[in-house]
């Protein structure tokens, strides 16, 4: 049993992922593209099939404008996220991970958690994380600098030996 304490991943920890669910996350992402798409195609159109339709400059200048508005529209969605999560009761609360042969169990003062490893569609490590695919819109996030190495070898072994006997992910079919 893996028990790590004051689990609070930072904001590059909570990064999105961007790979483990197929097309789907790229489905999930196409929002983010919709705009330099358009821009592209009005970019080819306002061109005309000489080039000279409008002023060489106006293709240009729609670009800057679509990236400062594509900047602006994720700065302020990141600083609306970040202010939900002060306000929301738990969400500046460490939490206990509790990590077993029977699933993951995370635990806050307001709140608690159990998954059994069959919820589980797969785990990616990655240079600082632990990322265990519950769901496209949610998968938590294990900070590798709050494991010991040991504790990271035994959670290595244990999703390699989950993974070997069709445990994990099995609730997934």
């Amino acid at each position: 049993m893996i028990v790590v304490e004051a689990v609070r991943p930072t904001a590059r920890e909570l990064r999105p992922i961007t790979s483990g669910w197929g097309a789907i996350h790229w489905l999930n992402v196409l929002p983010l593209y919709v705009g330099f798409l358009g821009f592209l195609i009005f970019g080819l159109v306002a061109m005309g099939p000489d080039g000279d339709a409008y002023p060489p400059g106006l293709l240009f200048v729609f670009f800057v404008g679509t990236t400062v508005a594509w900047w602006a529209s994720y700065r302020l969605a990141v600083w609306g996220n970040a202010k939900a999560l002060r306000m929301a009761p738990a969400g500046s609360m460490d939490w206990r991970w509790t990590i077993s042969e029977g699933g993951l169990r995370f635990e806050s003062a307001l709140q608690t958690v159990w998954t059994d490893w069959k919820a589980i569609k797969s785990v990616q490590e990655e240079k600082d994380r632990f990322v265990f695919l519950l769901l496209p819109t949610q998968s938590p996030v294990l900070s590798k600098r709050l494991l010991t190495e040991e504790q990271a070898s035994t959670l290595r072994t244990l999703v390699d030996d989950l993974d070997r006997r069709g445990v994990l992910g099995a609730g997934v079919d």
